[in-house]
């Protein structure tokens, strides 16, 4: 078009504070009339987090830089060691097998207790199974802290086997 603008090969490149040329300023008023301001908008603009030019009455002289107190310097380390505490792998190790050694015995002892019951009482050992399945979930989320659905799903499936197994023993041996 012989009015148009030549097109640039190359895209200008800006600066990052730059503002463009068709956008107005955010900093200058807006005029409703659509006149243009009388003070021509500034071009760049300073960062937000940059500092303010020094002047002579902010200008401070800055200190030396402190030498370090070797004296302090290993009291230090300890009190932070001393802060930190962690478990032991070792114990971590230890309470796991004994939760793990408490939960085999506990599900066998369980196990039994309910083979007993669906041989003698096996109503009664509906409704027991019913409340053990239920305290199983709440004392898996009170140990865990959660009460996560993975969770649930798992401690009703081994509540279940626990609970149940003996009666589908004692109906696949009649």
């Amino acid at each position: 078009m012989p009015g148009a603008p030549p097109r640039r090969t190359e895209p200008q490149r800006r600066g990052r504070f730059q503002p463009e040329p068709d956008e107005p300023d955010r900093d200058e008023p807006q005029h409703r009339t659509g006149q243009q301001p009388a003070v021509a908008p500034r071009t760049t603009k300073r960062p937000l987090d940059a500092e303010p030019p020094p002047t002579a009455a902010s200008a401070k002289p800055t200190p030396p830089p402190a030498k370090p107190d070797d004296e302090f310097d290993d009291y230090d380390e300890r009190v932070d060691d001393e802060d930190v505490d962690e478990e032991s792998p070792a114990r971590e190790w230890l309470v796991m097998t004994s939760q793990l050694a408490v939960g085999a015995v506990g599900g066998a002892a369980l196990w039994l207790g309910f083979q007993w019951l669906w041989r003698f009482m096996p109503l009664a050992a509906l409704g027991v199974a019913l409340v053990v399945i239920t305290a199983l979930v709440w004392i898996v989320r009170r140990i865990r802290h959660s009460d996560d659905l993975q969770t649930t799903v798992v401690t009703v499936l081994v509540g279940l086997f626990v609970t149940v197994s003996p009666a589908a023993l004692l109906l696949l041996g009649r």
